[in-house]
């Protein structure tokens, strides 16, 4: 094999992260040259010796310190040797992109529903510890490209990705929908998380973003509709227990004010089962009662469009149980039916 008098890497583009020259017959004397953004390493037997930056260099003992050791380097003319020449890219790489292929599922605590999360961004990273680098990832390979990295890496961001979100849910810090309101806090998580087994492999992390976080429309949808029912049941019962509530402080009034005692009426509306709305004008009526508080009369509007079939069977309950006579139970069947 013919002895190589100039050792380079033609770059043509950024697609390369690692290329190891062809050949490793080299010979002292012979020229080195380094473009910007590379590095040279000389290895021998898997060890990694002299490192090269940017410059052009002839190859001599003197500046190949590290290898003259291992082989004793010949002096003068163009002795060959055997050594290996990697060229490693360490230009900024900003515009990688990342994303879920498939939803990832999570349970959100906040929500009490399990979601489908989708999610992508952008990252950037720099080779940064030469001799990791080709320890870890190059192995016997003769170059490695971007895209076969970034694929690796890009599952230890979604991991990372995932347990972010999961801690979120998990401590009820935020829902689905509020997540996506601070991607920035989500982004800083998340590259804390995947920094450590980035350097493990000699890059170092230079920018990384979650530019979007989501779920599919037709869950959304879904999750929407759930919203609302529970909203509106939500609201719902507010409004029944302040309404109970009114007619409650009712029947108190009309106790108090009243010469006659009610307690024994309201326990009979009560034990009958009929609501407090239906039973409100009958007890005022007996109890005396002649004016009416804002919430009394806001009970008595409600309570006359109440059915008159309950009210009647109510006002029967009464006069079997003996709490009112013959005559209060017709003359207030009379008014019941003339309200008819």
């Amino acid at each position: 094999m013919a002895l190589i008098d100039v050792v380079k890497w033609d770059m043509n583009n950024d697609a390369t992260l690692v290329w190891k020259f062809p050949s490793d017959k080299i010979h002292t004397g012979s020229q080195l040259i380094v473009s910007e953004g590379q590095e040279a390493i000389f290895l021998r037997g898997g060890v990694v010796l002299d490192r090269f930056g940017p410059g052009t260099f002839t190859l001599t003992s003197k500046n190949l310190p590290l290898l003259d050791k291992v082989v004793n380097l010949p002096f003068g003319g163009n002795t060959p040797f055997s050594a290996e020449v990697w060229f490693v890219n360490k230009l900024q790489k900003l515009d990688l992109r990342w994303g879920t292929k498939s939803p990832i599922s999570l349970f959100d605590s906040t929500i009490g529903m399990p979601v489908n999360i989708r999610s992508y961004g952008r990252w950037g990273f720099q080779a940064e510890n030469v001799a990791t680098l080709l320890k870890k990832i190059v192995g016997n390979q003769s170059l490695i490209h971007y895209e076969r990295l970034t694929e690796f890496l890009t599952g230890k961001i979604l991991q990372s990705l995932t347990e972010t979100i999961s801690d979120i849910f998990k401590n009820g810090q935020k829902s689905i929908f509020q997540i996506s309101e601070d991607l920035q806090a989500v982004s800083f998580d998340v590259r804390q998380r995947i920094e450590p087994a980035v350097e493990e492999l000699g890059l170092q992390v230079l920018t990384f973003e979650v530019v979007n976080i989501n779920i599919p429309e037709e869950e959304l949808k879904t999750i929407r509709a759930v919203y609302q029912k529970t909203f509106e049941a939500r609201e719902l019962s507010k409004a029944s227990l302040s309404s109970s509530y009114t007619q409650i402080k009712a029947f108190e009034s009309a106790t108090n004010q009243s010469g006659t005692d009610t307690s024994n009426l309201i326990g009979a509306v009560v034990g009958a089962g009929v609501g407090l709305s239906v039973a409100a004008p009958i007890v005022r009526e007996f109890s005396g009662e002649n004016q009416q508080t804002a919430q009394e009369q806001a009970s008595q509007n409600s309570a006359e469009t109440a059915d008159p079939v309950a009210r009647l069977k109510l006002l029967k309950n009464l006069l079997d149980e003996g709490l009112i006579s013959e005559d209060e139970y017709q003359n207030t069947k009379n008014k019941i039916l003339g309200s008819i």
